[in-house]
């Protein structure tokens, strides 16, 4: 019996490790094997600067709504929408591992959550790899919390 909860527990630690890498390399740095891309971003990123429009985005639901108009106006999911749910949907396994390695109470999880999210959306305006968005803290948040919610519902099956 204990082989097996060592064998969860060290299982549970590598796929986390494995999706905190996944974040931080499809998310923060967006890397798909074209290292021109990236140099192209950061280009892109270094002239907007030079004209004053900075990647950053510090107005809060401004991408939410702008998706939210775009699907009214054209009913039919589009990038902008898929963005939104992408945001979400990539984040629940964070809330959902968590709590396997960290036991923690469910503030100091929200403020890993927290930490892990705003560390990636400084990343992306510090290295001018993408748009630090409040938005995408919001989304990211909602995404965490929802795993959260989901351990919680279903710990008891797996334990």
């Amino acid at each position: 019996m204990k082989s097996t909860t060592f064998n969860k527990n060290k299982i549970l630690k590598y796929t986390f490790i494995f999706y905190i890498l996944f974040l931080f390399n499809f998310i923060a740095i967006k890397f798909f094997g074209d290292f021109s891309a990236l140099s192209r971003r950061i280009d892109i990123n270094l002239i907007n600067r030079k004209i004053d429009l900075w990647n950053i985005n510090l107005i809060p639901f401004k991408s939410i709504e702008m998706a939210y108009h775009s699907y009214k106006q054209f009913g039919v999911i589009n990038n902008d929408s898929l963005g939104l749910i992408f945001n979400i949907v990539v984040f629940l396994p964070l809330g959902f591992l968590s709590p396997y390695i960290f036991k923690k109470t469910f503030i100091k999880q929200l403020l890993f959550f927290l930490l892990i999210i705003i560390a990636i959306e400084g990343f992306q305006f510090v290295t001018l790899l993408g748009i630090a968005d409040i938005d995408d803290v919001i989304l990211n948040m909602t995404g965490s919390v929802l795993g959260y919610l989901i351990y919680k519902v279903t710990r008891s099956r797996f334990n």
